[in-house]
């Protein structure tokens, strides 16, 4: 829209001020319309006077009032003096301010007041002054119920955003108007680097792009400083967005921000070939892909993208920047490379993101394509966290010189937090990260320990496992060891030095955080624990009982509690400027430890666990103990699974007494009935069905065995689609994997597969229903 922006006119006279008379004088205008452009820089207005031959000084003032409706503008005044012997004509300098954004025509109105010592206005003692913007006139309108035969104007819009992107030309701006528009646009013309082709939506207004039977909703092609802000894609048959160019031209400085992008899941939400373009502020979900990009000076930044079924971000290129996104629940992959003949991948910085719950692996460099190896990829400052996947960072093949600082890397992981082909990559560099949940590196197919790994490797040094200690937005909490524990990699911090993870905990100084951990909190005597400082500092003094006694001066020392009680924990830090200290009350806690019972012959789990009132099940006491505690099983079968509630916690029979844990769960012969011919049934209480929902991912793995041989679950009818656990999230289907001719994913909720021998393979498929479950 056309803003009003306040035109300064500065007023300067360019003759004496003064002049007399003792008859009246007339004073007027020399003409009643003034004109200028605002690029001339400055009017002359002229004011006549006709003198009578008096000595008297004559003074008269002038009024500027604005006027154009709806102006913020002021009145100004300013007095004019004529003296004996100067000229009839007094010429007034307006200097006009150009403020290089295009005004509506001001008018302003000049007016001749209060004439002194006898002097009176004469015609025109009104002039009208009008200032001119010489910019282009360069915004234009689109609506709904616009017409394309109208001049573009926001009183006579055009309807179509095809005929916007036919007329738009640089500099111009397309002003979006709320509604939907079933169609893909294509800008015709391309524009420059101080003047962009801008399409926008109304501030506040929706606008809708159905690209349903389009194969995209926008496309860039060969085009350059296109911009493109607050529009709603959905529904293209391939990507909803895509910028690309021929061999011989360009695409280039193009802006798609603040976007809402969904539902095209056979294509990507934004994909772009060309070189310094900006992905900004923008939510990306339910397409295959996020973003794919191939180019160079890509900027990624504060895009949300999530249910995807690849991945959220595909990057190839040199010199990229990936930073301050959230990526999180995709189908394969956070962000993953992947490299075909002829491409690279280089100088790709990944940074300040939030990664999290992506099926497979969070960030995949994958280096074992036809195309050039990875090579300097820097991965700083993330927070990439998972309830369940096979890795955090995983890098397949060959990837040179890679940087892995500053993250925080924490998940229940298949293989571990870091996943390596070997640590003999050429350049890598992993230090000052924090691990955790999941204590376990895999290198080379092999499971490590964080600890045998830092041993064997030498690799993060400075990196540890511990709980970072973040609030539900993951941030840092004022009690997280991330604060002040990275490495300086050039980005604004506030503190002492640079945090770990995508969010730098808010400093008011830039002193020293004296932060620290221990491994185990509570625990039967003996305790050990590990203390775990991540803070820099030039000594460490630590106080493990607060009895003013320095017991130790390393920087993670090992201390073992053998008597019973809570402790307080104190560490002072000396660092290049002071001492800073920290304590934490109560810290530690001492217990001898408690015995409880479990019987499965004579136990209930609403019993206290005593010997002679034992639980019932295994799990009942697996909830109850506590850090210290023992577990003792009396003889019997138990048929559970077992997920201790505390670390730190033994299990054991009771004396000799023979316990087994079995898999297996006996159907007794009086529980089958007779359902018809030689058919017999039973209700079981374990799953055999394979479970997707939004938030859940199960796949059970139960059979059922009669007489040692494993029985074939009824498909139909005993699994009706009406009562089949229902595909709440459709992201799981793999159409490459499936085993049919063809399939297509439709919508998130609806695909179609296609299998031709389904035609020839009988009768008894007449009436029959096919029910997928995501897998």
């Amino acid at each position: 829209m056309k803003r009003n922006v306040l035109m300064i006119l500065f007023f300067m006279l360019i003759l004496p001020l003064t002049t007399y008379a003792q008859d009246p004088s007339v004073i007027r205008f020399s003409k009643s319309e003034y004109t200028a452009y605002e690029g001339d820089d400055y009017i002359h207005i002229n004011v006549n006077i006709q003198l009578e031959g008096n000595n008297t000084p004559v003074y008269v003032n002038i009024d500027m009032t604005l006027c154009s409706a709806n102006s913020n503008y002021s009145i100004a005044v300013m007095p004019i003096t004529w003296k004996s012997g100067e000229p009839d004509v007094k010429s007034l300098l307006f200097n006009i301010a150009d403020n290089s954004v295009f005004d509506d025509t001001k008018t302003f109105k000049l007016i001749l007041t209060n004439p002194s010592n006898n002097a009176i206005l004469g015609e025109p003692s009104v002039a009208n002054l009008t200032i001119i913007d010489d910019e282009i006139d360069s915004y234009f309108y689109v609506s709904p119920s616009g017409d394309d035969a109208n001049n573009g104007s926001n009183d006579s819009p055009w309807q179509t955003l095809g005929k916007a992107a036919q007329e738009a030309k640089a500099g111009d701006t397309i002003w979006i108007k709320a509604g939907t528009y079933n169609e893909c646009f294509s800008p015709s013309n391309t524009g420059k680097s101080n003047a962009y082709i801008t399409f926008k939506s109304m501030e506040s207004e929706t606008v809708v792009i159905d690209a349903n039977g389009h194969d995209h909703g926008i496309i860039l092609w060969n085009k350059s400083f296109i911009r493109i802000s607050g529009l709603e894609v959905k529904n293209a048959i391939s990507d909803a967005v895509f910028i690309g160019h021929s061999d011989d031209s360009s695409s280039e400085n193009n802006i798609i921000e603040k976007m809402s992008i969904h539902d095209c899941p056979a294509g990507t939400g934004i994909t772009v070939y060309g070189n310094n373009n900006h992905l900004l502020n923008n939510t990306i979900s339910g397409c295959r892909y996020g973003i794919y990009f191939n180019g160079n000076n890509q900027n990624i930044s504060n895009n949300e993208i999530f249910e995807c079924t690849k991945s959220g971000i595909s990057p190839i290129g040199n010199f990229n920047l990936i930073q301050h996104n959230r990526i999180h629940h995709n189908a394969e992959h956070g962000i993953s490379t992947w490299l075909g003949s002829s491409q690279t991948l280089s100088d790709l910085n990944i940074q300040f993101n939030v990664i999290y719950d992506n099926t497979h692996h969070d960030i995949m460099l994958n280096g074992d394509g036809p195309g050039e190896k990875p090579d300097k990829i820097y991965i700083y400052n993330n927070t990439i966290l998972n309830s369940s996947a096979n890795s955090g960072i995983c890098v397949y093949g060959e990837c040179y010189n890679l940087k892995v600082k500053n993250n925080i890397i924490s998940g229940v992981y298949e293989h571990g937090g870091l996943e390596l082909p070997n640590t003999e990559l050429e350049g890598f560099e992993e230090d000052f990260n924090i691990f955790f949940k999941t204590n376990a590196i895999f290198i080379n197919y092999q499971t490590y320990t964080f600890e045998d790994y830092q041993q064997e490797f030498g690799h993060g040094v400075n990196s540890f496992f511990a709980n970072p200690m973040l609030n539900d937005n993951f941030t840092l909490s004022q009690e997280s060891i991330a604060i002040d524990s990275g490495t300086m990699i050039g980005s604004e911090i506030s503190g002492y030095t640079a945090d770990i993870g995508a969010f730098e905990f808010p400093k008011s100084d830039s002193l020293l955080s004296a932060n620290f951990i221990a491994n185990e909190t509570q625990g039967a005597s003996p305790l050990k624990v590990q203390f775990v400082c991540t803070n820099h500092g030039k000594s460490w003094q630590w106080d493990f009982d607060n009895d003013g006694t320095i017991d130790a001066t390393s920087k993670n020392p090992v201390h073992t509690y053998t008597e019973i009680g809570n402790y307080s924990v104190s560490l002072t830090i000396i660092s290049e400027n002071h001492p800073v200290y920290k304590i934490k009350e109560n810290y530690i806690q001492v217990t001898n430890g408690d015995d409880y019972y479990v019987s499965i012959s004579d136990g209930d789990d609403v019993n206290p666990g005593t010997l002679i009132a034992p639980f019932k099940t295994i799990q009942k006491c697996a909830e109850t103990v506590s850090r210290g505690d023992r577990c003792i099983i009396r003889q019997g079968i138990y048929r559970e699974m077992i997920r201790p509630g505390n670390d730190q916690i033994t299990f054991t029979g009771y004396n000799d007494e023979e316990i087994i844990i079995s898999g297996t769960e006996i159907i007794p012969n009086d529980a089958w009935s007779h359902h018809n011919e030689n058919i017999y049934k039973t209700p079981i209480q374990w799953s055999l069905n394979v479970r997707r929902s939004d938030e859940i991912h199960q796949v059970s793995n139960n059979q059922v065995f009669v007489d040692g041989k494993m029985m074939v679950e009824a498909r139909w009818p005993n699994i009706d689609v009406n009562n089949a656990t229902k595909v709440m999230n459709i992201l799981g289907i793999r159409e490459d994997n499936a085993k049919t001719d063809a399939a297509t994913v439709i919508t998130m909720q609806k695909a179609e597969y296609i299998d031709e021998d389904l035609a020839t393979a009988g009768d008894f498929w007449v009436g029959g229903k096919i029910n997928l479950a995501a897998g």
